[in-house]
């Protein structure tokens, strides 16, 4: 049985999709973040990805892709705020 999972675009949903579509869009979106990253100051990150999981089955329920240049401490806050049962992707300064 294929699972579907939400699908999200800068948080605006794009309906339902499959994991190795998640996957292929996590491999692209890590790709454009990397590239990003070349321009950033030391304090910097780009967020790519929040993933999100089911509480009780541990099982992806939706993915969200982005390119977000923010400050590292605003990146902090969020994951303080953000559930445990999210997982957030980033790129840095190499």
């Amino acid at each position: 049985m294929t699972r579907n999972v939400e699908l999200f675009f800068n948080s605006s949903y794009n309906g339902f999709t499959t994991i190795s579509k998640i996957e292929k869009y996590l491999k692209e979106y890590r790709t454009a973040a990397v590239s990003l990253s070349d321009g950033l100051e030391w304090n910097e990150v780009v967020l790519y990805a929040v993933l999100a999981y089911d509480t009780e089955t541990g099982r992806m329920n939706s993915a969200d892709f982005m390119l977000l240049k923010m400050p590292y401490n605003r990146y902090a806050e969020l994951c303080e705020r953000l559930s445990g049962f999210c997982r957030l992707f980033f790129a840095g300064r190499k």
